[in-house]
Formats: structure tokens, C-alpha cells, sequence
């Protein structure tokens, strides 16, 4: 068989593969990659492969279908030049930030986030155990392992809807007679194509749902005054259909005179951190009267970065795993992504020297000046930046160590959250399931009120 245009490339003693130039990643020729790639971010591509090509099928703007154009090769050395690009970049922010003020954070908000991040944990029941902690369950009802990991009882259960299916999300609501709080907890997914998927929605603006003075329990919908009131439009749909079924409950356990100093609190994790915050946002002018605080966990991207939702709803608090990758995937940022890694599938002679440079010391200023090459390229050949927005994580946000040592206030949310980081160990999901944020609040709050 003739070679000229067959390449052969060897990785490990063992191993020898061969790769057609000319065979593009949408061909069988992408399963090369399960030998070269970790099986974390070979499933990772795929499913970012899966996603920009439904995006380009649907013509979303500025998207490009890199997986359909370039071969497997071009895409791997791309990716691992783009990944060390952005690991300088992150080395030299790192190198001029200031030393984070831990001491700022209380220990009663240390409390606070550990508590709910229990709550946001336990309400994905038995699965969890057996999935994540290797642990088997007393029994499979979720309603019963919830209430023992929370310290309630069935008397403080006000709602319960533990099954869920496409924009209808597993909620509780219960009451926490010690403190005078109406907890709304509502369940994430553990599925790494379901969180990926469901990131890649365009937006839709937010209706307010006001209340009547006479009574909660006629609703009515207005349209929010500020233009910037758009946010995920997956999220909406599961927000409203929560507040469809818990609203009036709520209203009723409320409007009791013996209830009248509670609060509420809507808390959840991933998918349910998100739904979390924009049910506050349904509600922003209901309940007049009673505080209403949202406590979240690797919560992702739910609108624009100066809109509404973001950046000017109150009493918000988000934790972020230090590397959690859901913070940093929306409709925008791959769209962005695919557009980097299609220019260095493009420039084969840079590809191939920032491939070099991964094995070489220093080499910051070369980084720094490809970068902007590629950014200034980008930018002439769309006519404008990256086209589609980028959503963002909202909030007052924190920054959580995976051990969990620390816990820093997140001061930028763009240079924080503005990227989507592409790493050779892949997207990192580990990272964002459920029970490392509960592990790593439970040891940082232990840390904080040791005597």
C-alpha cells in the first residue's frame, strides 16, 4: 500500500498508529483518538463534537464544525496548543493577582453554604451513594434518605416531587423549624451529556411573576422592566414548571399568622443550581415580606454577564469548584472555542511550534505574542469579536478548593468564568459532582470553628 499520503506517528513503545491526512474527525477516524486521549476527554470531545454539530444544523452564528472539516490529528494538536496557550495565560494572571483575603469570609456564611450544600447533595437520594460514595442505602426512598441526611422529619415536608423528566425538575420544599426557614432544594443531574447539552441553550427573556395584594394566589405575568431581563431558556422552562406546582403551597404555609418570621431558601446544585436562581428571579416580587436568600453549587452559566439575572439579583451566593469546567460552558463559549481550535487546525506551522514549546522552559512571551496573532486573525475575519454572547455564572461568587482549604470570593467574574479551558485530562467532571461539594465545604467549615 502506497504511503504518500499516510502518516505514522508512535506515542508509546507499543503502540503505532496511522492516520489519513485527509480524513476528517466525522469519519471513524475519530475513534483514533480513544488511543491517544484520556477516556474522560475522548467522551468529552465527543460530546462537544455532538453538540457544534447540532449547532451548525440549527445555523447558530459564528459556530464552526472543526470535527467536520479537519482530521482527528489536526484536532488533537490543535487542542493540546490551544490547552497550553491557555494554561500561560492562566499562569501569568495567577502571577499578578494579589493574594486572596480569606479572613473577609465569615465563619456564619461558612456555615451556611456548608448546611445547603448538604441539602443540594442529598436530594439526588440512594443514587448517590451507590454511584459516587460506593455506599448502599438502608432503603431506595429517596424522600426517606433526604429527611435523614437533613435532620427533618416527614412532619416538615411540604412538598415533594422526587421524579423528573425534560423541563420538569425533581424539587422538595420543606421547613426547618429551628430556623424559621422554607427550604426549596431542588435536583441536579448526573449525567456529563445531559449537563453539556442542556449548557447550549440560547437565551429568552424572563417574565416576573407578581402577586395580587389581595391574595398570592392570583398570579399574574409582567414583563420585566429591564432589557437585560434574558437568561438560559432550559432553565426557565424548568423554573416555572416548579413554581407551577410548589407556588400556591408555599403561599398558603406562609399567609399562616404563625409563620410569619420564616424566610426562604432556594438551594440546589448544577442543573438545580441554576433552575434555583432563576425561580428567585420568577419570584422577585413575590412573597412581599419574606427575605428570600438562594444558596448554590457548581452553579453554570444562566445569563449575559451585566443582565439582570447575573449581576443585579440580591441575596445570590454561588460556590465554585476551583476547575470545575460548568462554569465555563455556554452557547458562546463554544462557539468561541470551536472558531480557536479551527484557526490552529488552519495554521499548521504554529500548531506544530506551540507543540514544541509544551516540551521546552519559558516560553511566555512566544505564548503571549501566537495568542494575540490568533485573536487578531479571529477578530478580521468575523468583522467583529466572538458573536455570539457568552452567559455567565451569577451571583456573588466563591471560589472553593477541591480539598477543601480554601475559599476565596471570586472579584472578576470574566476573567474568572470567561473561558472555556480546554485541559489534556480532559473536562474534569469529577470535579463538579455533587458529593465533592459537600466533602470540601464539610472540611472547610470544620476548619473554621475548630477551637
Amino acid at each position: 500500500m502506497p504511503f504518500k499520503n499516510r502518516l505514522v506517528v508512535t506515542f508509546r513503545p507499543r503502540y503505532i498508529f496511522r492516520f489519513n491526512k485527509n480524513s476528517t474527525a466525522s469519519s471513524n477516524n475519530f475513534d483514533l483518538l480513544k488511543t491517544l486521549l484520556s477516556s474522560e476527554t475522548y467522551s468529552a470531545l465527543g460530546n462537544v463534537r455532538s453538540i457544534i454539530q447540532k449547532l451548525e444544523s440549527e445555523n447558530v452564528t459564528g459556530v464552526e464544525n472543526v470535527f467536520h472539516r479537519y482530521s482527528s490529528w489536526d484536532i488533537y494538536q490543535s487542542v493540546l496548543s490551544l490547552s497550553y496557550l491557555q494554561k500561560q495565560r492562566q499562569q501569568q494572571r495567577q502571577e499578578q493577582q494579589h493574594p486572596p483575603q480569606q479572613k473577609q469570609i465569615s465563619p456564619e456564611l461558612i456555615s451556611t453554604l456548608t448546611k445547603y450544600s448538604i441539602y443540594s447533595s442529598a436530594v439526588y437520594g440512594w443514587a448517590l451513594n451507590v454511584g459516587l460514595r460506593r455506599k448502599l442505602p438502608k432503603t431506595t426512598n429517596n424522600l426517606t434518605n433526604f429527611l435523614k441526611a437533613t435532620n427533618l422529619t416527614a412532619a416538615d415536608v411540604i412538598h415533594a416531587d422526587l421524579k423528573s423528566k425534560t423541563g420538569r425538575p425533581a424539587f422538595i420544599v420543606v421547613k426547618d423549624t429551628t430556623t424559621k426557614t422554607l427550604v426549596v432544594t431542588i435536583r441536579g443531574t448526573l449525567s456529563f451529556k445531559d449537563v453539556l447539552t442542556d449548557l447550549c441553550c440560547e437565551g429568552e427573556n424572563v417574565n416576573v411573576e407578581t402577586s395580587s395584594t389581595s391574595s398570592w394566589f392570583r398570579r399574574k405575568i409582567v414583563r420585566a422592566p429591564d432589557p437585560n431581563f434574558a437568561a438560559h431558556s432550559g432553565f426557565l422552562t424548568g423554573a416555572r414548571s416548579i413554581s407551577k406546582r410548589c407556588k400556591s403551597k408555599i403561599a398558603t404555609f406562609l399567609e399562616d399568622p404563625a409563620n410569619k418570621d420564616y424566610k426562604i431558601v432556594l438551594t440546589g446544585h448544577s442543573l438545580g443550581a441554576a433552575t434555583a436562581v432563576l425561580l428567585k428571579a420568577l419570584w422577585a416580587d413575590s412573597f412581599k415580606g419574606f427575605q428570600t436568600n438562594c444558596y448554590v453549587y457548581g452553579v453554570p452559566c444562566v445569563g449575559e454577564e451585566t443582565g439582570y439575572v447575573v449581576s443585579k439579583l440580591d441575596n445570590v451566593v454561588g460556590v465554585v469548584v476551583e476547575n470545575d469546567p460548568f462554569a465555563t460552558i455556554s452557547l458562546g463559549h463554544l462557539v468561541e472555542i470551536s472558531r480557536r481550535v479551527g484557526w490552529f487546525c488552519r495554521e499548521k506551522e504554529v500548531r506544530e511550534r506551540v507543540c514544541k514549546m509544551r516540551g521546552e522552559v519559558g516560553g511566555e512571551i512566544e505564548a503571549r505574542v501566537i495568542w494575540e496573532k490568533m485573536e487578531e486573525a479571529l477578530k478580521l475575519k468575523a468583522g467583529v469579536d466572538f458573536t455570539t454572547k457568552k452567559f455567565f455564572p451569577p451571583g456573588e461568587l466563591y471560589k472553593l478548593a477541591a480539598d477543601g482549604k480554601e475559599l476565596t470570593r471570586v472579584e472578576n467574574r470574566r476573567e474568572e468564568f470567561g473561558e472555556f479551558l480546554l485541559k489534556k485530562v480532559g473536562l474534569d467532571f469529577p470535579l463538579h459532582v455533587p458529593n465533592v461539594y459537600e466533602d470540601s465545604m464539610r472540611k472547610l467549615n470544620s476548619s473554621f470553628h475548630k477551637v
